[in-house]
């Protein structure tokens, strides 16, 4: 609370007797937010501006946090995939996924899909939400050599 007090994000106008810096009710709500807010990920800059009202729009700043996160985590999942590679681990992969490629075949298969089905799905995914069906290739760990494959051949597909 004192480097917050320091650095203006929480004021505190009065003391006790003995200098002890006294909160109020509101101090406490604000530093329950400045809580909330650091938990997110946020910068204590953009919390003075949500806090005091500059920047307004909390879901857009938790938009903008998520959109933020997205990017690192892919490029953390790329230096995982990269770094497997050169150790030639690629049991590492499957460690490293909540879902792998092979996995996820494997339900879609156990679900009836056909390959020819699957390649249906793939188009339809291609054809409605190119950059979500990325972001699911992507998830899955698969080389972007053959995301790119995937992409390609289901584009012609559609």
């Amino acid at each position: 609370m004192l480097y917050y007090d320091q650095i203006g994000l929480l004021r505190c106008d009065t003391r006790t007797p003995a200098g002890y810096r006294r909160y109020s009710q509101s101090d406490s709500q604000r530093l329950e937010w400045i809580g909330h807010y650091r938990k997110a990920g946020l910068a204590l800059k953009a919390i003075r501006s949500l806090l005091d009202g500059h920047e307004g729009d909390v879901a857009k700043a938790l938009a903008t946090r998520v959109e933020v996160l997205n990017e690192e985590i892919r490029r953390l999942r790329d230096q995982q995939r990269f770094i497997a590679g050169v150790l030639g681990r690629s049991e590492e992969l499957e460690k490293l996924t909540f879902m792998s490629r092979e996995r996820f075949v494997s339900v879609l298969v156990a679900g009836g899909f056909t390959p020819a089905e699957m390649e249906r799905w793939h188009a339809a995914f291609e054809r409605t939400s190119p950059e979500e069906h990325q972001q699911f290739l992507e998830f899955l760990c698969i080389p972007e050599v053959e995301i790119r494959a995937i992409r390609d051949g289901s584009a012609q597909r559609s």
